[in-house]
């Protein structure tokens, strides 16, 4: 008796199927050609495969203390489940991703335009010019190390034999490491701004031009760009839901830098990662008072929560986290918030066999870099629905 993995039983199907008519000489000892009789022993090795009901006796039999059903039990390959609950990954896709090579360093320069006034010549023959003064801000950027624990675990059992990849995977250094990384990419979002966070009010009057976030030019109208990306819905209470407000407040955001970037507008990418404990309060959130149902409510009902549908002319898409608290949610645009660096020539890892005591020891460390550029901070907004 014995248990096949999908593969296996797959593989030995094919076998039977291309044996059954295979011509060879001579005849197996019972007869029958070689073909037929190949065939039949692999169907007598699939139907042989131990069941569920079988596995729980040779169980029951190896626990009696039942020297052939012990040694039976050996050869199974077993397949593990596991309870452990990890937390999602999604603040890292604010960061775009550059990979340094062994001699390189990240910086970052900051460099602001100022205004210029149209030159004219008079009749008088006189000109007017506005010198420029090129400013610019330029920071290094810190490398530092991620490093796990030390993990040891047995490697030889005197049962079994060599067990090492059985206990590697009851863990994984690199899935570990790189929730360190996101984790890091979301203190960067997060943390005060007093602290490199980049949250919060924007600074405009800084008397170095490259160090604010913006530097408005003066036929912008008063009032119209934001001076924050941090904020809340309108009429938020204790008792609001995340709904339709929120989407109005992420394309006004975006609407009002429209047409003041060079390189291009601001886009709602149409993500919103969304507490995990607030998605079922999405449909209830999502009305629309003093009108019937529209396409945009009914689609909802057919696609449900995470796929919302299009409104104000995005395609709304909400991402369920389990790591963030209640009442605020954050949206992600077609623009990186930040910079993450990789040094991959400077990561490591080392695994330590001690043959002598049956047990390994490994780790592995990862160089990263991360920054937000200061005019990047409105690349990212939070929005409050709950107070």
């Amino acid at each position: 008796m014995k248990i096949l993995n999908p593969f296996q039983r797959q593989k030995i199907q094919a076998l039977q199927d291309r044996v059954e008519n295979l011509g060879l000489f001579g005849f197996a000892p019972n007869g029958k050609p070689w073909g037929k009789y190949l065939a039949e022993e692999l169907k007598l090795t699939l139907e042989d495969e131990i069941d569920g009901k079988e596995l729980g006796k040779l169980y029951e039999r190896a626990h009696r203390g039942d020297l052939e059903a012990k040694r039976e039990l050996m050869t199974l390959r077993i397949e593990t489940t596991s309870n452990f609950l990890v937390p999602t990954m999604n603040f890292g896709r604010f960061f775009e991703v550059r990979t340094l090579q062994p001699n390189e360093s990240p910086a970052i320069q900051n460099n602001t335009k100022i205004e210029i006034k149209a030159g004219y010549i008079g009749q008088d023959g006189e000109t007017h010019t506005t010198k420029v003064i090129k400013q610019q801000s330029e920071e290094t950027v810190d490398l530092h190390e991620l490093v796990s624990d030390e993990v040891t675990y047995v490697t030889r059992d005197l049962y079994t034999g060599d067990i090492t990849d059985a206990a590697r995977a009851t863990f994984d250094i690199a899935f570990d490491l790189g929730h360190q990384v996101e984790q890091k990419c979301f203190d960067l979002i997060t943390a005060p701004i007093s602290k490199g966070g980049s949250l919060g009010s924007f600074a405009l009057t800084d008397g170095n031009r490259a160090k604010r976030v913006y530097v408005a030019h003066s036929r912008v109208a008063p009032g119209v760009l934001p001076t924050t990306n941090d904020v809340q819905i309108e009429g938020v209470g204790a008792a609001t839901k995340f709904g339709p407000k929120v989407f109005e407040e992420v394309v006004d955001y975006a609407g009002r830098f429209a047409s003041t970037d060079p390189e291009g507008d601001l886009i709602p990418t149409g993500e919103v990662i969304v507490p995990g404990q607030d998605i079922r309060e999405i449909a209830s959130g999502i009305t629309f008072t003093g009108q019937k149902a529209t396409d945009f409510a009914e689609g909802i009902i057919r696609r449900g929560w995470f796929d919302i549908g299009v409104f104000l002319g995005v395609n709304w898409r909400i991402i369920s986290d389990n790591t963030i608290a209640r009442k605020r949610c954050y949206a992600r645009f077609n623009r990186p918030l930040g910079l993450l660096w990789l040094k991959p020539s400077m990561d490591d890892e080392e695994e330590t066999v001690v043959r002598k005591h049956n047990l390994a020891t490994r780790w592995m460390k990862k160089v990263i870099g991360l920054a937000v550029p200061t005019h990047w901070r409105k690349n990212v907004l939070r929005v409050e629905y709950r107070t």
